[in-house]
């Protein structure tokens, strides 16, 4: 792939270790998708799941960055992050306060 960043990539990693193309290639996607992994704990990505929240939570029933901060700190992964806030956002939208003292402790 030419002209791409990736194929840019591909080429540098694959003339500075001697292997092919399609061998570098693979090594690029697996480092991108390790940081695509990772890019849910960034903090642009956290605060578009705040910002969901804080419309789910009108009546201010709990404090939105700490709800937050405890669902992030409890997910090991990406999944379970998302998981986790699509429940708390849900519980908060319906009212269903035991669900939500379950991701808040409150």
């Amino acid at each position: 792939p030419g002209g791409s960043i990736l194929g840019t990539a591909v080429q540098n990693v694959s003339s500075h270790f001697q292997i092919s193309q399609a061998s570098a290639y693979v090594v690029n996607v697996n480092m991108w998708m390790a940081l695509e992994n990772q890019h849910w704990k960034t903090e642009s990505f956290r605060l578009q799941l705040l910002s969901k929240l804080r419309e789910a939570n009108v009546n201010n029933s709990v404090n939105n960055s700490e709800a937050e901060n405890k669902v992030f700190q409890s997910a090991s992964s990406k999944e379970e992050y998302l998981t986790n806030m699509a429940k708390l956002i849900l519980a908060l939208e319906i009212k269903d306060f035991r669900e939500v003292k379950q991701f808040c402790g409150d």
